[in-house]
């Protein structure tokens, strides 16, 4: 019986990667907003999508979010609670993407920066489980963008059919199945198990 798919590509994120809730990042979303409101005006904001795209500076990006919704915060106490955001690997995520590279080729494909790529990327790397790695900033491109889903599937050259996709964001997997992609989303190690399981990715 052959495979459904040729390749699992991981948003990082919400996945495989806890982010935090620090009560001072209050200040940077709307509180008549709710979570994922929030969430999806930070995907679609111009200044968001550029940094992630790597056309700007931390500082020049802190600079601009700062300035776009008033709030009273130094560029460098923005730059430093953004790096906080990120805890780190869930536990058993990194030792599921070697169990997975057994059977299909693994990806990461993550709307991330220079603040957490460098902190990120090593413990990928040492799981030798890991075959496409496509950060946005380098990429030039992010989520939730189709044509994003369509350049990192020519570059793994694959058909988007051949590929199934995680993500935590709703508007991020919506890009990826208008690309042609399988996608579900998931938060966490317990969904993201169930999710694998349900399309027979785990065995």
């Amino acid at each position: 019986m052959s495979e459904p798919f040729k390749v699992v590509l991981f948003d990082l994120g919400g996945v495989l990667v806890e982010l935090g809730e620090p009560s001072s990042r209050t200040a940077w979303f709307k509180p008549e907003l709710t979570a994922q409101q929030n969430w999806n005006m930070w995907l679609s904001s111009p200044h968001s999508q550029a940094f992630e795209r790597g056309e700007l500076s931390p500082t020049e990006f802190a600079y601009k979010f700062l300035s776009d919704h008033s709030i009273a915060m130094s560029e460098d106490v923005f730059i430093q609670q953004y790096h906080d955001w990120v805890v780190g690997y869930y536990p058993g995520a990194l030792e599921l993407l070697s169990v997975i590279a057994k059977r299909f080729e693994v990806g990461i494909f993550s709307n991330i920066t220079e603040v957490h790529w460098p902190e990120l990327k090593p413990a990928l790397e040492e799981t030798g489980a890991v075959s496409h790695y496509f950060a946005s900033y380098l990429l030039g491109e992010a989520k939730p963008a189709s044509s994003a889903f369509l350049s990192v599937a020519e570059k793994m050259r694959m058909d988007p059919a051949e590929i199934f996709f995680v993500d935590d964001n709703q508007l991020n997997v919506e890009g990826a199945r208008t690309a042609g992609m399988v996608a579900e989303r998931v938060r966490g190690m317990d969904e993201l198990n169930q999710v694998l399981n349900e399309h027979g990715i785990l065995v």
